[in-house]
């Protein structure tokens, strides 16, 4: 992800102006630019379905609704894509770390920053207005999303989900927001939304509860902690394979945040491991897990693939016979 938010440029490289100037710089860089993309794409949009009034006058509806989708998508997914990264980099201009020796408060992500300064606090006001703007992205997906939300869980996924999904699978006109919704069951069609922002506390909000690293670490705990029950009995993917890799996932999570935790009290060297018998230790741990993963996620994905292809074969029967028409309108 750090590919989309422009980090291998290194911009400082390039800025003429002192050390402080050139941190603030690359913030706003890393903010305007995403939202630059974001205007090329609604722009295009426009002068498309310009050229195809001018162009292709009868062309009806189905063009315009189309160009329109084509560009939504790109809109969306750009947004998706940079959303973590462009939030991880704006919160940590916001982590300021006070030096007891002096009492002065220094930026963590670079010390040359003086967080008292007039011209922090200027551009710490600015840094806000954007987080802000970031901030909302997911509520326009969540508002895309509920005005479709009929259509995302069918009536008849109460009864059949297999069914309702293979409904919603078969609604062209959902196709533009297909990839926030896709991997989850009808009844979660908003759940991308809330996973979005579990991700951005995770990577960005957590440094920033407490100067203290063990009290950070044993916020990730708490907080890993509180994913892995969730995903453990939520289940809100549409198949088990999904369900156990978000799982696992929660585990490595926590995995991370206790070997923190354990850094920074010493309890490493309780257990007699120093850093390299610690990074040995996770290593081993991530490791067992993802194998661990992979081959009972092989089972679960030829058993997911078997009632798929069984869902498939009677959707298809009911669909010829006019069934599922009947019950989409009902």
């Amino acid at each position: 992800m750090s590919f989309f938010s422009l980090d291998f440029l290194s911009i400082e490289c390039f800025a003429d102006a002192d050390a402080e100037q050139r941190y603030y710089q690359t913030v706003m860089f890393y903010s305007i630019v995403p939202l630059f993309g974001a205007l090329a794409i609604v722009v295009a949009c426009g002068f498309r379905l310009l050229l195809a009034a001018v162009l292709n006058p009868d062309a009806g509806v189905k063009l315009t609704n189309d160009i329109k989708s084509q560009h939504l998508w790109s809109f969306l997914f750009l947004t998706y894509i940079v959303l973590p990264p462009v939030a991880m980099k704006q919160l940590q201009s916001l982590d300021c770390r006070v030096f007891p020796h002096d009492g002065s408060r220094l930026l963590r992500a670079d010390t040359s920053v003086d967080c008292d300064s007039d011209s922090y606090q200027s551009f710490k006001q600015t840094t806000l207005i954007f987080v802000a703007i970031y901030q909302l992205i997911p509520m326009i997906w969540l508002y895309l999303l509920w005005l479709r939300r009929d259509q995302l869980n069918p009536k008849v996924s109460k009864m059949d989900p297999s069914l309702g999904l293979y409904i919603r699978e078969k609604d062209v006109s959902l196709r533009s927001l297909e990839f926030l919704f896709d991997s989850y069951r009808c009844d979660n069609w908003w759940f991308e939304v809330v996973e979005m922002y579990r991700r951005m506390v995770f990577v960005s909000a957590v440094p920033l509860v407490s100067p203290s690293p063990a009290k950070r670490a044993s916020l990730g705990c708490v907080l890993a902690i509180v994913s892995l029950v969730f995903y453990r009995e939520y289940s809100p993917f549409n198949t088990k394979f999904t369900n156990l890799i978000a799982y696992m996932a929660q585990l490595v999570i926590f995995l991370s945040f206790y070997a923190a935790l354990s850094i920074e009290t010493g309890q490493m060297i309780d257990f007699g491991l120093d850093d390299f018998g610690m990074g040995l230790f996770l290593l081993g741990m991530c490791c067992s897990i993802l194998i661990l993963t992979l081959g009972l996620g092989f089972v679960s994905l030829q058993a997911d693939r078997q009632e798929r292809a069984t869902l498939l074969a009677r959707a298809m029967a009911l669909e010829s016979g006019g069934e599922v028409c009947q019950i989409k309108h009902a």
